[in-house]
């Protein structure tokens, strides 16, 4: 698999030939089109993500792709078309199609290894066709106005972009690069093969969603496709009427209160049964051909990173009771509960054991024919074996979209804490032990303190000794540099540090604090632990409190962020395991068997 380079979008313009002049306008026009009826026999324009050679254009079927009643043309050697119109065509939606024939000028050694489409609704006599003009799109088919949609792409570029206008030529760079990123980011995702229109709209929403690009993860995009726009409604107990299965990844074992960690990879899954009145949920492995419980469960949590249960990293944690009060030390396995149902149906709606808080779970399903098979994976992206992966589900796979939502926030404190306490410059390993874990807290850990507030003026190490947490008098949370010899500060200028966030009292216990950081923090270059990285990226915070005289550290995700994965019938993960397995052994990495 070629790594695809990040380069310029998409684009399009359109020039209207005026017959009854016998002459021609426009060009490469940096602004956005008239909303004039485009009723020219001709509309033409550019191709950009880079200038883009051999990719089809044409107007939409209302599936993605090609109206077959309409003419379509391809982009010649510098990007450009000319498709033949017949009447106005203001309002309809052309498309551009990107395929692994296509060539990006920008990167022209680097092929495209996805097949998807671009899309814009015309405006006028022009119209640029780029990644902000299919975001419009997607925000659209949501039920969003045009306007609404177009300031869903101002959130997310700049309040003053117009997503009609071709940035390349206007020498707009920093759009450029936003908007190469969103098609780089879209391919990662998606992985080697075809990526369905419903794929391209739910990545697009979920940018929107997020507020950034390079934090959006699997997850985030089945939660976008399980808007009634992409997918249909299922009752609950029908599409668990056999058990269904999420597959978290390829992944290494280790077991907490443990020092061996399994270098050999094991294909895993969730197991999601619905038996009366019970729904269990276990996680297994695959192993000759089979698949069993981990044992123990959770044992694989250490090495699945995007989901919120996987932030206890295998070691276990506290969780926040839905009446604010904090559990006893709960094992990995027992993060993995089985919940007891008040009612099963269209819904399941019942309680988590640990919290006694509600769940409520809804399934809806979607088509994924002729999709990837890596896009299953709910680990995080950037996965070597996820991004090694090939193949495609057979025609007629249907992927079911579980969708669990609590009635309260979610808070854990874990193990590792958000790093070691940093105290005159230096790093303090310092932990208490409790059932074989390791915790780490924040603070001095010889001291037993007695308010959460005594958190005011302690530095964590948040960046393997180079970034540091520091909780401020006022409200206020920054991150800056230690300054420490040897570190490099990517992601963000160094001349941003520090890095000005807050923190406030938790509403439902008076002794945790959440911290808020900016979303500048979760990026991908930026050198901060991932546990923290996916947390602000998933619009979550960080938690301290106080527990047993010791500052705890851990994570919250909000109620409103609810949590959707794909789940799929026994043999399709088997599937996808045997994918998971060619990748691994093409990567020279070693499976157990």
């Amino acid at each position: 698999m070629h790594t695809r380079i990040p380069s310029c979008v998409i684009c399009m313009s359109i020039v209207a030939m005026l017959a009854a002049c016998g002459g021609g306008g426009g060009g490469n026009s940096g602004s956005s089109a008239p909303s004039t009826p485009a009723t020219s026999a001709q509309l033409t324009g550019k191709a950009i993500d880079g200038y883009l050679v051999g990719a089809t254009v044409c107007f939409d079927n209302g599936q993605g792709a090609c109206d077959s009643t309409q003419s379509t043309t391809t982009t010649d050697a510098n990007g450009d078309y000319t498709l033949k119109v017949s009447g106005s065509v203001t309002d309809k939606q052309v498309d551009v199609i990107v395929t692994p024939s296509t060539t990006d000028l920008a990167n022209p050694t680097i092929p495209f290894t996805s097949t998807f489409t671009l899309s814009a609704i015309v405006q006028g006599t022009t119209q640029n066709v780029t990644p902000l003009t299919t975001m419009v799109v997607a925000q659209m088919a949501t039920g969003q106005t045009q306007q609404e949609a177009t300031q869903a792409v101002q959130n997310l570029v700049g309040s003053k972009v117009d997503p009609n206008a071709d940035y390349i030529s206007g020498g707009d760079t920093g759009t450029a690069s936003v908007a190469a990123s969103m098609v780089s980011h879209m391919t990662e995702l998606s992985g080697q093969g075809p990526i369905s229109w419903s794929q391209v709209q739910a990545t697009m929403n979920a940018y929107a969603s997020k507020g950034n690009i390079n934090g959006v993860q699997q997850s985030d995009v089945d939660a976008q496709l399980a808007n009634p726009a992409f997918s249909k409604a299922i009752d609950a107990s029908a599409a668990l009427a056999t058990p269904l299965y999420t597959v978290d990844g390829d992944l290494m074992q280790e077991v907490a209160g443990s020092s061996t960690i399994s270098s050999a990879l094991s294909p895993v899954r969730e197991n999601f049964t619905l038996s009366g009145s019970t729904l269990s949920v276990t996680q297994e492995i695959q192993g000759n051909g089979n698949w069993s419980a981990a044992s123990p469960v959770g044992s694989y949590d250490a090495m699945f990173s995007g989901s919120f249960i996987s932030l206890n990293g295998g070691m276990g944690a506290y969780l926040m009771k839905s009446d604010g009060s904090w559990t006893n030390w709960l094992t990995a396995a027992q993060l993995h509960p089985s919940y007891s149902l008040s009612t099963v149906g269209s819904t399941l709606v019942g309680s988590d054991p640990n919290t006694n808080d509600q769940v409520t779970i809804s399934y809806r399903t979607t088509d994924v024919s002729g999709q990837p098979l890596s896009s299953a994976l709910q680990i995080d992206y950037r996965n070597p074996v996820r991004g090694t992966m090939t193949g495609t589900f057979p025609s007629g796979t249907t992927a079911f979209l579980a969708t669990t939502a609590y009635a309260h926030d979610r808070l854990m404190l874990v193990s590792e804490g958000l790093g070691l306490p940093w105290i005159n410059g230096a790093d303090v390993n310092q932990p208490v032990f409790v059932n074989g874990s390791s915790l780490y807290s924040l603070g001095d850990p010889t001291q037993t303190y007695t308010s959460v507030q005594q958190t005011v003026g302690t530095q964590t190490d948040i960046g393997g000794g180079c970034l540091l947490l520091n909780i401020e008098a006022n409200g206020v949370a920054t991150v800056d540099k230690s300054n420490a010899s040897g570190c490099r500060y990517g992601g963000i200028d160094t001349n941003s540090y520090p890095v000005t966030g807050s923190w406030s009292a938790y509403p439902r216990n008076p002794n945790a604090i959440t911290v808020s950081l900016p979303k500048s923090i979760g990026g991908p270059t930026v050198p901060i632990d991932d546990t923290i990285k996916n947390t602000i990226n998933a619009g979550g915070s960080l938690v301290v409190a106080l527990v047993n005289g010791k500052l705890m550290g851990g994570f919250l995700r909000p109620a409103s962020a609810p949590d959707t994965v794909a789940q799929f019938p026994s043999s399709v993960t088997d599937t996808i395991a045997a994918s998971m397995r060619a990748a691994a052994v093409k990567l020279g990495l070693t499976q157990n068997p």
